[in-house]
């Protein structure tokens, strides 16, 4: 009887509609440093997600036309490399918890101002100060709900009216990566709500301006799930170049949100 009710509980927990609390992210990721970035090159369909990702900052970056940027949570430097391609005159300013992943980001960006601090100084650092533009990428769908909602804060005061917030959500509760990953017994809830992610910033007066979303085959990091990973590639690219607009589904989705909702709507 007991097996029985276990066993219930967990099938039932592969298709709740909420995923499992994530616990003290802000933790996880002190002593990190160059072994963080090894991942992404090392692991066959991260390394084509991150290069697809990187395309698609370079893009919505550029539309910004930020003149100063606040990199929240910036770890090794591994977006803020890509937002001086795009934005080469803009100054750029990292915030992280681990000094031992700014040490990377001083060496990959050496005109970002890096900065080793926490959510709860954020708004100390940047006392009086406002960016065009805010990156936030793996952090808010990591983050615990109370360290999640102190981020929101602390963002959306650093934006200036009409500023810009570029985030993501790359543990899409829904996408079928992280539906094939609950479907064996027992298997944990991982992942974040779309709305969990953005719908704070709409609340705040924030606009959705863009959108891309990635990562569409169900996938790990190393192999597709059911496709050969030629296959899977070619329908990532294709996605990338065609449908990534008009829909959410994917495993990442990333997001270009304006301030007050000053800017008329971006396909």
């Amino acid at each position: 009887m007991v097996d029985d009710v276990t066993h219930g509980k967990r099938r039932s927990a592969r298709w709740r509609r909420l995923p499992d609390e994530t616990h003290d992210y802000s933790r996880s990721h002190l002593g990190r440093g160059e072994d963080y970035d090894e991942g992404f090159a090392a692991l066959p369909l991260r390394s084509l997600m991150s290069t697809m990702e990187e395309a698609v900052i370079r893009e919505l970056a550029g539309r910004t036309a930020a003149r100063s940027v606040l990199d929240f949570a910036c770890g090794t430097g591994r977006i803020a490399e890509v937002v001086v391609t795009a934005l080469p005159a803009a100054r750029l300013v990292g915030v992280d918890i681990a000094e031992s992943m700014l040490s990377v980001a001083r060496e990959r960006v050496p005109s970002g101002e890096w900065i080793h601090a926490d959510v709860s100084e954020l708004h100390s650092l940047v006392a009086g100060e406002s960016f065009d533009l805010v990156t936030a990428f793996r952090f808010f769908p990591n983050a615990d709900p109370a360290l999640r909602a102190a981020a929101v804060t602390a963002v959306a005061d650093a934006v200036r009216p009409g500023g810009f917030v570029l985030l993501n959500n790359h543990r899409n509760f829904w996408s079928g990566s992280y539906l094939a990953r609950r479907l064996p017994s027992g298997a944990p809830a991982p992942g974040a709500l779309n709305r969990q992610v953005v719908g704070p910033f709409l609340e705040r007066g924030f606009a959705v301006v863009a959108r891309r979303s990635l990562g569409v085959t169900p996938q790990s990091d190393e192999r597709a799930y059911g496709l050969p990973l030629s296959w899977a590639t070619r329908m990532e690219r294709l996605n990338a170049r065609v449908l990534s607009s008009r829909h959410t589904i994917g495993t990442n989705t990333i997001w270009l949100l304006q301030k007050h909702g000053l800017s008329t709507r971006v396909a």
